[in-house]
Order: C-alpha cells, then structure tokens, then sequence
C-alpha cells in the first residue's frame, strides 16, 4: 500500500509538473516572431552570430557583449588611468546564439531560440532545486509563479546575454547542493561538481555581477559544508572552467590584457568619471531593488 501511494504521489507530482511546464512554454513560445524584443543590443548581436553563421566559426568573436559602460584605464602604468575603453563579458553567450542559429536558421528568431528554450527548461530545475528544500506542494507553488511570472516570460522572448542568468545560476546552485550531500557517493558528488563548474563559466559570461558575486556566495558556501569529493574532479572542474574561458585570455594575451585593466578599472571604479566603486554599487543595488520589490508588492 505504501509502494503503491509513492507511486502514484509521483504520477501525480509528474503530470502537475508537466501541465505547469506546458503552459510556462505557451506563454514563452506563443507568437514568439512577431512579439520578439528587439533593440540595438539584439541587432548587433545578430550581425555578430550572421557574420559566423554565413563565413563560419572564424568569424566568431573572443569577447562578448559589453559588461560595463566605458571606463579609464592606465596603459602606459604611470598612475593615472587615461585611456578609455570598454569592459566586455565572455562570448559564450555569442557560441550559444551561433549554436541556435545553427539548429534553428539564421534568423532573428533562430539565433533566439536556445534561449528560449533554456527559459522554459528553467521550470523543472528550478522545482528540483527548490523540492530539495521544500515540500511537493509549496515547491509546485512557487514553480508556478516562475511558470507565469511576467518577468520571466518576458526576459526569455529575446535574446539579450543576461536572459540566461535564471538558468545557469539555477544550475550551479542545484549541482552545488547535489555536490555537498554527504549521502550521495564520492564520485556523483564530483561529476555534480564538474556540473557546477560547467554551469559558473556560462553563468560569468552572461553578466559582470554574476561573475564578481556568484563566486562570492559559491565559495562561502563551499567553506560553511566542506564537500568531501576527490581531488581529481576539483581538478577536472577547474579545468574546464579555464577551458570555457579560454577565449577571453587568449583576447587579453593578443590586447596587452585590455580587457583585465578594464576589470580592475571597473572593480576599483572610474577615477576619470568619478563613478562610485562597486561596493557602493552593491550597496545601492540592494536598496533600490528592495525599494521597487516593496512598491511592486504593495
């Protein structure tokens, strides 16, 4: 009797999961075409992905979008920043899009579709994740809400590189915890840590805070449960982790390292401009974004 209700509390947990996941999809792919979003951001990309779709990967770049508006760097290392240029993620929002194009046509709307694609398969992690920390019934709860959120209905109809953050920061949290279950044997908690691994490097290429705070908290958390997982697989993780941005080193060793003098300029914050550093960034962040969450819940 006992068997028999797991089974079917399952069944039941399976098709409620699919109706929630069927219509999360319908609200991402109705009309998809003609309702896409669309900017200058979205243009330039595509004649990024046309470019390498039509003369091959060749044309591909080794940087991504811009991370951060332009800022001052010292070239000549005489202590005073002076020359402008731009900080720029990593392309593999770019592969992705090539990818897609690939797949589904070099269109608009086929260099968009991984990532709506990946949108809609945000659902089911999203509810595995969260099912490991609450019940069936409140972790359905909430993967309807991200199921019909306006917000992520929106953000997965275009293509846009932070678009993808709800995905890849899904991931590698849900393959952290998978990681650093005691219960779990030595070697699923390494492949779950290679998991991870993979999922950072996409999730660093797709926003500068993704890649300055995600490994803040990863590595916090890391140090609060100490996973027990075999040296060779921190080995491997590391690896592809530096493997998946190769490209931006390589950039860097061909530029002087233009792009890590941007980095430390943006961290450090833009002395010719008089921008705040990114702490008081962080700090009005968190306020400002407390203050909308208030008002939109009110």
């Amino acid at each position: 009797d006992k068997l028999l209700t797991v089974v079917v509390m399952k069944r039941q947990v399976f098709f409620t999961l699919a109706v929630i996941l069927c219509v999360g999809a319908f609200f991402r792919l109705y009309n998809l075409e003609s309702w896409m979003h669309y900017e200058l951001d979205q243009a330039r990309d595509f004649r990024v992905i046309t470019a390498a779709l039509e003369k091959g990967p060749g044309e591909l770049p080794l940087q991504g979008p811009k991370a951060a508006g332009n800022v001052y760097i010292d070239s000549d290392n005489d202590g005073l920043p002076e020359d402008k240029t731009t900080l720029r993620l990593g392309p593999l929002f770019y592969y992705l899009e090539d990818v897609s194009g690939l797949i589904f046509g070099a269109t608009p709307l086929g260099s968009i579709m991984l990532i709506t694609l990946l949108s809609i398969a945000t659902i089911p992690l999203f509810y595995y994740f969260i099912r490991e920390l609450f019940q069936r019934r409140l972790a359905l709860s909430l993967t309807t809400l991200l199921a019909v959120s306006l917000y992520f209905i929106v953000y997965s109809r275009f293509g846009w590189n932070p678009n993808l953050i709800p995905f890849f920061a899904i991931a590698t949290a849900y393959s952290l915890l998978r990681a650093s279950q005691k219960q779990r044997s030595k070697s699923h908690r390494g492949k779950w840590l290679i998991g991870a691994a993979v999922s950072f490097a996409f999730l660093s290429n797709m926003h500068f805070l993704a890649f300055t705070v995600f490994p803040v908290v990863c590595g916090v958390y890391i140090l609060w449960v100490r996973p027990v997982i075999a040296l060779r697989y921190w080995a491997v993780a590391l690896a592809l982790f530096c493997l998946l941005n190769t490209p931006l080193v390589v950039n860097d060793m061909k530029t002087g390292g233009e792009n890590y003098k941007a980095f430390i300029a943006s961290i450090q914050g833009d002395a010719q401009e008089g921008e705040a550093s990114i702490a008081r960034k962080a700090l009005r962040n968190a306020a400002e974004q407390a203050e909308m969450a208030w008002i939109i819940l009110t």
